[in-house]
């Protein structure tokens, strides 16, 4: 069956956007711990990329994609899910 999708690139996401406090208290509830998202600097996040073991080139990588997610507007929904497979996505809480 052709669904004229293929070839095509998709930016998959959910149904709404969370904010990292949110993400922590859904799962905290799923796993029935407290988690705290603890915002931190770019500083603070190298270095311990650098004290877990990452090598330090890995860890400049890492801080281009952090400091990027965190820049407004690089955070989108899409209706992917919904042209892909004709269904709605599934919110977080429910995966």
């Amino acid at each position: 069956m052709d669904l004229g999708l293929e070839g095509r690139a998709y930016v998959v996401t959910g149904d709404d956007l969370l904010t990292y406090d949110e993400v922590a208290t859904i799962i905290g509830r799923a796993i029935g711990r407290e988690v705290v998202f603890r915002d931190i600097t770019s500083t603070q996040a190298h270095a311990g990329f650098l004290e877990a073991g990452m090598p330090p080139w890995r860890a400049d990588e890492m801080l281009l994609l952090y400091d990027y997610l965190r820049r407004p507007g690089n955070c989108f929904l899409t209706d992917s899910v919904h042209k892909i497979t004709g269904r709605a996505p599934r919110r977080f809480e429910a995966c």
